[in-house]
């Protein structure tokens, strides 16, 4: 969304690579969205994370210094922009007058993005 990417404070990297993920790349992937949108200043705090992430903590084994630090290098905003657009027409019901709304941006400007990331809807 022409963001610059987010920075992911050290306590909510532990509490990602803390958390089992049983919902896997789809619940984590959701749960940065959501992160992603709380954090105004673009610094991802431990406050923006799910609550679901707070209510089972099971630890993976071995996470090392490395991972943690490259953590966000995972997600780039292109890709969470692409998720973002494709959530807003799924909860318009594929309207893109509504999903431009939910998303703060122009018709105009949502139709590149769906020409961009090769969104069909």
């Amino acid at each position: 969304m022409g963001l610059p990417a987010a920075v992911i404070s050290p306590e909510a990297k532990r509490r990602i690579l803390e958390y089992n993920w049983p919902g896997n790349v789809r619940q984590l992937e959701n749960a940065m969205i959501y992160a992603v949108n709380l954090a105004e200043d673009g610094r991802i705090m431990l406050s923006h994370l799910p609550k679901e992430l707070f209510e089972k903590r099971t630890a993976l084994p071995m996470v090392s210094e490395r991972e943690c630090d490259n953590l966000e290098e995972l997600f780039s905003m292109k890709d969470l922009e692409k998720v973002t657009i494709k959530k807003a027409l799924e909860r318009s019901g594929n309207s893109v007058a509504i999903a431009s709304d939910l998303l703060g941006i122009s018709k105009t400007t949502l139709y590149r993005k769906l020409k961009e990331h090769n969104i069909h809807y």
